[in-house]
């Protein structure tokens, strides 16, 4: 397994920081042009954050993330299976994320399993209106996934407002850099900092992970390959020894696919992880698929942009290659 000490923060980081974690603050909604992409279809997720957490101009947005690509000195090593992700705003962590996204080779089909930290919407939800967009690009649903998850996973309830604020949306900007065709299948679970393993218990956990995996499946028999992209940060405004003895001990749970370890120790120990619930079904799902292990390329804290070492948010990366 890779290292996953501390990284630098790279030095293609490009835009003003409002947060360094999970703050609701909302971004501007009413840029656009005509030729932005899906801005006609009233269906479409409209951006939250592009103009605060990342650049609202297509064309430096572009820039931006590939420079954060470049800037990792990675090659691709293969086709993905997963992805862990962090999502705060990109000069806190595009650094780590791209340290992921430039490792691999991205299908057109994803499933991507995303905390909702805010007491919104359904705990529970699954999006099945219109594209999503970021400027310069409109990202499509994959309808068919969408309905046959729904199906074998009757608890995800389709919903809008679970999908308000952030946390999928800032792996967007590097979903489109990866591959523009790609289709996406969007799940939440109401979970942030506070919130040990809300509404989910390991049965439910376990339920959820195997229906992920039974979609993935079934789309795979016709041919299509499809990645896992699980998003979560780690730990949120602790210390940074906190951080630096609670992130590896997540991470390396999160390795193994110990779900059930993960769920212990992150109830047990009061750890501040604001996605372990995406994270455990996405763990799941890959060892139902076969999976051994993640490998985790870098975490990084926020205290490498703030300079304070005693409020920290901890951001990882890994991949799952086929």
């Amino acid at each position: 397994m890779h290292s996953i000490g501390p990284n630098p923060i790279h030095n293609a980081l490009l835009i003003t920081i409002v947060s360094v974690g999970c703050a609701p603050i909302k971004g501007r909604v009413d840029s656009g042009t005509a030729t932005q992409p899906g801005l006609d279809d009233p269906t479409a997720r409209m951006w939250t954050r592009a103009g605060a957490w990342y650049p609202e101009d297509p064309n430096t947005l572009d820039r931006t993330v590939q420079a954060l690509l470049d800037d990792t000195g990675a090659s691709r090593q293969g086709r993905a299976r997963a992805l862990l992700t962090p999502h705060a705003a990109l000069s806190y962590s595009g650094a780590v994320a791209a340290e992921a996204w430039a490792r691999v080779e991205v299908p057109e089909s994803i499933i991507i399993l995303a905390p909702s930290h805010w007491d919104e919407g359904e705990p529970l939800a699954i999006w099945t209106e219109g594209p999503w967009l970021v400027p310069g690009h409109a990202i499509q649903i994959d309808r068919s996934l969408t309905t046959r998850l729904a199906e074998l996973d009757p608890t995800l309830v389709s919903d809008r407002a679970a999908f308000d604020h952030h946390e999928v949306e800032m792996n967007l900007p590097f979903l489109q850099a990866a591959n523009p065709d790609a289709h996406i299948t969007v799940v939440s679970y109401r979970d942030n900092q506070d919130w040990t393993f809300l509404n989910m218990d390991l049965a439910q956990i376990e339920a959820a992970g195997q229906a992920v995996a039974q979609a993935v499946r079934e789309r795979e028999a016709e041919g299509d390959d499809v990645m896992l992209l699980i998003t979560t940060d780690l730990t949120h405004y602790q210390p940074r020894t906190v951080a630096d003895r609670d992130d590896p001990a997540m991470l390396d749970l999160i390795a193994t696919l110990d779900v059930e370890g993960l769920y212990t120790t992150v109830r047990e120990q009061h750890m501040t992880i604001c996605g372990e619930v995406p994270a455990a079904v996405g763990m799941v799902a890959l060892r139902e698929l076969g999976v051994g292990s993640f490998d985790m390329t870098t975490r990084d804290t926020s205290d490498r942009v703030t300079g304070d070492p005693t409020d920290v948010v901890g951001y990882p990366a890994g991949v799952v290659l086929r």
